[in-house]
């Protein structure tokens, strides 16, 4: 085992390196504390409950090609680029801490509920564990909590909604996947 202080990404449904701030996020951290980054995948009961056949031929084979994208630009040739676990995300992230030298935790915002509880639970479980912990928008425009009518309450019409959307300012340009990862090689 490292001493050298470690990031992990989590991925979800956010399998790619280009336009991924958590994953920029995470490598800026890596880089600034001479840390590395372990890349994890976990198929924990909010997303397998709602997997089909389809779905789960789908995600294997894009895990594979993430894995094979972080390989590239990672400074490892090991074939443990991307790790995957099975389980509750919460318990497999605190085995993870607990087993490693992790200081932050970056991942990407879902927004459905069922998500949206786990990952509250989980950054308030893992900041107690005195960890670093980033959530980052990468799947929408605007955050849902941007854009509100007048009276503060979600908009049920879409004409309104998009005039609103007009006026604030634009969303951001896509970010362009890191030229290289600090990839961390404990097991």
């Amino acid at each position: 085992m490292t001493d050298r202080p470690i990031a992990v990404m989590w991925f979800r449904n956010d399998l790619r390196l280009s336009d991924n701030p958590a994953l920029l996020a995470a490598v800026k951290w890596a880089r600034a504390n001479r840390g590395a980054v372990l890349p994890v995948f976990i198929l924990d009961p909010v997303i397998s409950d709602q997997l089909g056949g389809a779905t789960s031929w789908w995600l294997d084979k894009s895990l594979s090609a993430l894995s094979e994208s972080i390989a590239k630009l990672g400074d490892s040739k090991s074939d443990r680029t991307l790790r995957l676990f099975k389980g509750d995300a919460k318990t497999i992230l605190e085995d993870i801490a607990d087993g490693n030298p992790v200081q932050a935790v970056f991942w990407n915002r879902l927004y459905d509920n069922p998500s949206t509880e786990r990952d509250t639970d989980i950054k308030a479980a893992l900041q107690d564990h005195g960890l670093t912990c980033e959530s980052h928008k990468a799947n929408l425009l605007f955050e849902p909590w941007d854009v509100k009518t007048g009276s503060g309450t979600d908009f049920k019409v879409y004409s309104p909604f998009w005039r609103a959307c007009q006026k604030l300012p634009p969303p951001r340009e896509p970010h362009v996947a890191p030229d290289s990862i600090a990839l961390f090689k404990g097991e």
